[in-house]
């Protein structure tokens, strides 16, 4: 038996998102990086030594949009992180 899926059409593409920080930030760069798609802590931290307080700073700006950036732990201390709807977020953190 397989779960009956609803998929949203009305949800804008991560990549039409508005990029809110100055282009000569660390924000900025960071977040145009997680617009191409899922990006490891070893890549973040050549953007920005303090990359954790950077990904803080972006989670908080584009909730505003209805997005946010999951983390997820790959062992080893490294982690993935990834930009996603706020609503997908939600659920992946119930897992």
């Amino acid at each position: 038996m397989t779960p009956n899926l609803i998929i949203n059409l009305d949800i804008e593409p991560i990549t039409l998102m508005k990029n809110p920080f100055n282009p000569k930030s660390q924000n900025y760069r960071i977040l145009e990086r997680l617009r191409e798609g899922p990006a490891t802590n070893a890549e973040l931290v050549k953007y920005a030594l303090n990359y954790t307080a950077r990904i803080s700073e972006i989670r908080a700006k584009i909730s505003e949009q209805g997005l946010g950036v999951l983390e997820k732990p790959l062992g080893g201390g490294r982690s993935e992180y990834r930009i996603d709807h706020l609503h997908c977020a939600k659920q992946a953190a119930l897992f």
